[in-house]
């Protein structure tokens, strides 16, 4: 049960994926787990066990702050992830140009070269993010600010709505000002974000995977900052003040 948890502790895979790969012949032989009740009976004897003298018995060191030197042992597996296809993160990126590049037109003309917001898009792409990255992150923004749904707007509405803005083709007059893309909502929803790549390719984010290690697993087995198709410069990195055709 100890080593199961574990590896459910620490594997993307969803339940069901997860437990098919359970390779059981090699994990029956060392499989003695035992009731606790029938464990406490067997080795530990009644006057040791007694809650008096567990009582009275004061923590080990409770002040002292307990360190980890537990290394990372298990050596890093730079193949593809287990759901990845090449093929389909293709199209995936092409599908978010298609639809970001219609659905924030003139919003996206607009904050490529503010001088407010410049310097993080600036980071974002030094960082090794791929346009449709970038720009999915800012469609999540402004989709949550058009949106405004209530708190307790059901999950498969909200999904609906948003759908619809994506199919929205935005107009000069629907373009969101540069200012509402500040840097906090930037920085949460580029986390956002990670989860989200994580549910489009049908994995569990395990929870003792933080966002840092998240990343890593995404760039090195899901190709996160390798996969792109050819498209517009809407950014213009080459030229910061040449200008976007709307």
């Amino acid at each position: 049960m100890v080593f199961a948890a574990v590896l459910r502790a620490i594997s993307v895979l969803e339940d069901e994926a997860l437990t098919t790969q359970f390779d059981r012949s090699v994990l029956e032989p060392i499989f003695v787990g035992r009731p606790y009740a029938e464990l406490f009976r067997e080795f530990v004897p009644q006057d040791l066990f007694a809650e008096s003298f567990r009582q009275s018995v004061a923590p080990l060191d409770p002040e002292r702050p307990f360190v980890s030197r537990a290394g990372r042992r298990v050596q890093w597996f730079d193949g593809s992830g287990p759901t990845f296809e090449f093929e389909r993160a293709l199209g995936d990126a092409q599908n978010r140009y298609d639809k970001v590049l219609a659905s924030l037109r003139y919003t996206i003309s607009d904050i490529a070269h503010d001088p407010g917001i410049r310097p993080r898009l600036l980071e974002m792409h030094k960082r090794g993010m791929k346009d449709w990255e970038i720009l999915s992150i800012l469609s999540n923004i402004a989709m949550g600010i058009r949106l405004d749904a209530p708190e307790d707007l059901p999950l498969e509405e909200l999904r609906s709505r948003g759908m619809a803005l994506l199919d929205k083709v935005e107009t000069e007059a629907d373009a969101l000002p540069p200012a509402v893309f500040t840097d906090e909502l930037l920085s949460a929803h580029a986390k956002v974000y990670l989860g989200a790549f994580f549910s489009s390719w049908q994995l569990h984010w395990p929870p003792s995977v933080d966002y840092e290690g998240a990343e890593k697993f995404l760039i090195s087995r899901f190709r996160l900052r390798d996969v792109d198709v050819p498209h517009q410069d809407v950014f213009g990195w080459d030229q910061d003040d040449a200008p976007l055709d709307p």
